[in-house]
């Protein structure tokens, strides 16, 4: 009975760490705006933060998460190309690989994080296709 009982548990368990980890969710559309003299792209989305126990992990709710970068030389309604590169980050953050790209009324985000501390390239969690919305 001992054994049941623990297989229902690990089962129960396995089930709430998938939702977990699965139920980070971007938003599909990329609000292009004009601020400060320049062109931004703003993308948001949903995270599941990390929990550290088992209360924690039933009871967590999602958090708004949100990412704000410049467009250099951004015209609005143009076909427009950025190397990750060229996307400037905080000091002692990451930099970019990989590349943003507009097309019509359609971004496509495909960057990777230079991790030098590990030396390895890590997909950027806001990578996905998206509809511009210019503001």
């Amino acid at each position: 009975m001992n054994t049941i009982r623990n297989k229902i548990l690990l089962i129960f368990i396995s089930i709430l760490s998938f939702n977990a980890c699965t139920s980070s969710k971007n938003d599909k559309t990329a609000i292009v705006y004009f601020d400060n003299h320049s062109w931004n792209v703003r993308l948001t989305g949903k995270r599941v933060p990390l929990v550290h126990d088992f209360i924690s992990m039933i009871f967590s709710k999602s958090v708004n998460d949100t990412i704000v970068f410049p467009l250099p030389n951004y015209i609005a309604g143009k076909d427009y190309y950025l190397l990750g590169k060229d996307i400037p980050v905080p000091e002692y953050n990451y930099k970019y690989q990989g590349d943003v790209e507009f097309i019509k009324n359609k971004m496509i985000v495909n960057l990777l994080i230079d991790d030098t501390s590990k030396k390895k390239l890590v997909p950027e969690i806001w990578n996905g296709e998206y509809k511009v919305k210019v503001k």
